[in-house]
């Protein structure tokens, strides 16, 4: 983390943040049976009917992946803006001077071990796509437990695990772009990700 920051904070964070992005957006749509627009199911009757009645649980496999694709990096690229906006913020709250290219690089480093999902997910959904589509469309939430024990559901306990390493390891590259103890940052990274993820958790959204 200290080599990035001193040569160029600025190094991978663009693709890196892309390739999560499409990972978060590949778990919910597999979650969903493969619909391009996964974040966007089951917060409201209106929206299920609109999505749909646009795109329907039958959209062709090309169409869902130039979808989930396109979707998932502007998805990643804007959650890592925003998520790194709020760190600095918090950070400045405490008396804390960083520089946004430093909290970006530590908080789009940390979720590097999260994009090596999106080949596994990738692979899940081209093996199981007729069973999925057929199977498993659903609105609204769906947890490992409600999968029934599968391959899904233990894929799904992974990418929880994988996560929780992850927001480890923001702890500890935050501590190094900020320049404070692990118990500060970690008070930081606390007060920045609880509120979403009581809100999102719930509906798995946005890669919550």
């Amino acid at each position: 983390m200290r080599w990035i920051l001193h040569h160029d904070p600025n190094y991978g964070v663009m693709m890196i943040a892309m390739f999560a992005g499409i990972t978060a957006a590949l778990r919910n749509s597999v979650i969903h049976g493969l619909h391009p627009l996964p974040d966007l199911v089951g917060h409201s009757e209106l929206l299920n009917s609109i999505i749909a009645y646009g795109i329907g649980p039958s959209a062709g496999l090309v169409m869902t992946a130039v979808t989930i694709s396109m979707y998932g990096s502007l998805l990643g690229v804007f959650l890592v803006t925003l998520g790194s906006f709020v760190l600095l913020s918090i950070g400045w709250t405490f008396g804390i001077n960083a520089r946004f290219k430093d909290v970006r690089a530590a908080l789009v480093w940390s979720f590097v071990p999260y994009s090596w999902l999106s080949p596994i997910y990738m692979l899940y959904g081209l093996v199981q796509f007729n069973e999925i589509r057929n199977e498993s469309f659903v609105f609204g939430t769906v947890y490992p437990w409600d999968v029934g024990g599968g391959v899904l559901s233990w894929l799904i306990w992974f990418d929880y695990a994988i996560r929780l390493f992850c927001l480890v390891w923001l702890v500890l590259k935050l501590s190094v772009a900020m320049d404070q103890p692990i118990w500060k940052t970690a008070i930081i990274v606390g007060i920045a990700i609880l509120p979403p993820a009581i809100l999102l958790v719930p509906w798995q959204g946005f890669g919550f």
